[in-house]
């Protein structure tokens, strides 16, 4: 390749200095030119797509990278919602079961409904506990379902979390003494 243009030098310099008509020359003189600068673009374009396909792979490990982070955050900020809302279970079961009042007291044969209010920790996560109480067959023995949902960065911003957590049993009160 190297000898090949040396070669066309040579005759480039030959045809400038020749005795050869003007226009012979000239015609000459512009093909050599076209003939070089078609092989400038060539690796012009090819630096060009070589940048582009680096550019592009290197965007997508950086996609990829930045979902993994992303998404490693989430899951430390599910488990600290999790824990709200297993705490917020916790709560209403001994609240329910070992207080003098439970949550809320039932009418026999009717049932009852009990929503919590926000209850904020001190870890910046908070809670909502509900509880229902519905009859079954028997008119002294209820159905509870306690749904506790617990929420990190609570606000319900586009960076909250939310986990919730249910649980039924059957609570029976003694029938009234006659």
């Amino acid at each position: 390749m190297n000898k090949m243009l040396n070669s066309k030098c040579r005759m480039l310099n030959n045809v400038k200095n020749s005795t050869a008509p003007l226009k012979v020359r000239q015609r000459y003189l512009a093909f050599s030119i076209q003939h070089l600068s078609f092989k400038s673009g060539i690796t012009l374009l090819l630096v060009i797509l070589v940048l582009t396909s680096l550019l592009s792979i290197s965007l997508g490990v950086f996609t990829v990278v930045f979902t993994q982070l992303r998404l490693s955050g989430e899951i430390a900020d599910s488990f600290v919602a999790l824990y709200a809302a297993d705490e917020a279970i916790e709560r209403g079961l001994y609240l329910d079961r070992n207080q003098p009042a439970p949550l809320c007291t039932p009418v026999v044969g009717v049932g009852c409904l009990y929503v919590g209010s926000q209850v904020q920790l001190s870890n910046g996560s908070c809670y909502i506990l509900k509880v229902d109480k519905t009859v079954t067959a028997n008119p002294y023995t209820f159905d509870v379902n306690m749904r506790a949902t617990g929420e990190y960065r609570c606000g319900g911003g586009i960076t909250s979390v939310k986990r919730a957590l249910q649980t039924s049993y059957t609570q029976s009160i003694p029938p009234p003494e006659e």
